[in-house]
């Protein structure tokens, strides 16, 4: 298959011709582009953008399943393959579409062609390491890190700081299970040496207590640590502070599609995990902190794996269905909501979880 033509004038003919050799070629507007790359990691999936090639979706993106958002627009800047010659575009409308295209011109008030002039992509050279050039954005920053695009991202300069950089999702199996093991072993060893009066199944009893305890409390310290510091908005007087929140948990929500950047890496997580081994030790018993860190750490690999599946993965179950709209809707329409990932238990109480039932004014 040729790569898409990057400008030039598509007519009705030729895109029709392009979608029989397997194309997924849309039409939104005046612009044509090319999904066809997109539409493996397009969260509705790739039957849904099949359905539509070579058709007028403007109505289906207006008041199709949900009202797409700013970002939905801004994102196929990436995919845009040239303009439209749009003399047959009605034949593939149906009357709803054209009544909806008809009186809705705009999306968010926002017009498509003011939302391509309002791209911030020019702002970074994505031809160099970007990580020491988001400082200068300032107040601008903001609104380009919640700008997600599709294209390769490269932080540092250093292969060796590029490599430790990326993880890939086996990775968070493969160093932290051992971990949430050796604890626990450790765990029960000491459990038994303190109380050698209780039976085995009273050890594991007390032991699986204080393990899922950690679970749930992984679930607290991720939505706090999801809300309060992945999404503390930097200051624009402090440039090092837009460095640190890019390197921390901006980069994910620029390039939400790259496989790479989806999970923690172990160094700075080990970090954060000796820490949180050390805060727990010095409050309680050698056996309950060993068993209270093994079950937070199992929920942080639950959480990481649950994080890529949610981006990757195309659910089954109707919970992770949910979890995967939850987590679509905090990336592509309100990044102010929605922060449990792996849960949306805390969301509740806090008054942060999205409304998925409701369509946009």
């Amino acid at each position: 298959m040729d790569d898409p033509d990057i400008s030039g004038e598509w007519k009705d003919e030729r895109i029709q011709e392009e979608v029989k050799k397997g194309r997924l070629l849309i039409i939104l507007d005046d612009h044509v582009y090319d999904c066809t790359k997109f539409s493996a990691i397009h969260p509705g999936g790739r039957n849904y953008i099949e359905q539509y090639a070579g058709m007028q979706v403007r109505g289906v993106m207006s008041d199709g399943p949900h009202e797409h958002s700013f970002n939905a627009y801004q994102l196929m800047n990436d995919y845009c393959c040239g303009t439209f010659n749009k003399t047959k575009a009605s034949r593939h409308l149906t009357q709803q579409q054209k009544n909806i295209e008809e009186t809705s011109s705009k999306v968010n008030g926002v017009s498509h062609e003011q939302q391509q002039s309002k791209s911030f992509e020019n702002l970074i050279d994505w031809n160099q390491p970007i990580l020491w050039q988001v400082s200068r954005l300032g107040s601008k920053y903001n609104n380009w890190v919640h700008t997600p695009v599709d294209k390769p991202l490269r932080l540092f300069k250093s292969e060796l700081f590029e490599y430790l950089s990326k993880t890939p999702w086996f990775i968070i199996p493969i160093v932290w299970i051992p971990v949430v093991l050796l604890t626990s072993f450790r765990s029960l060893r000491f459990f038994k040496e303190v109380t050698p009066e209780k039976t085995d199944s009273e050890v594991l009893e007390t032991f699986f207590f204080h393990f899922f305890a950690g679970i749930l409390l992984w679930t607290i310290l991720e939505y706090l640590l999801h809300r309060f510091l992945f999404h503390l908005e930097p200051s624009p007087k402090y440039p090092m502070s837009i460095t640190f929140h890019f390197l921390l948990h901006g980069q994910h929500h620029k390039v939400p599609f790259d496989p790479g950047r989806l999970v923690f890496p172990p160094v700075p997580a080990s970090l954060l995990a000796l820490c949180f081994h050390l805060l727990i030790s010095c409050v309680l018993p050698v056996a309950e902190a060993q068993a209270l860190f093994a079950g937070t750490v199992f929920g942080y690999v639950c959480y990481d794996l649950i994080h890529y599946y949610l981006h990757y993965g195309k659910p089954s179950l109707s919970y992770f269905k949910m979890l995967k709209a939850y987590h679509i809707n905090h990336h592509f329409e309100d990044n102010n909501k929605g922060y449990g990932i792996s849960s949306p238990l805390w969301d509740l109480p806090f008054g942060t979880q999205p409304d998925l039932n409701t369509k946009k004014d």
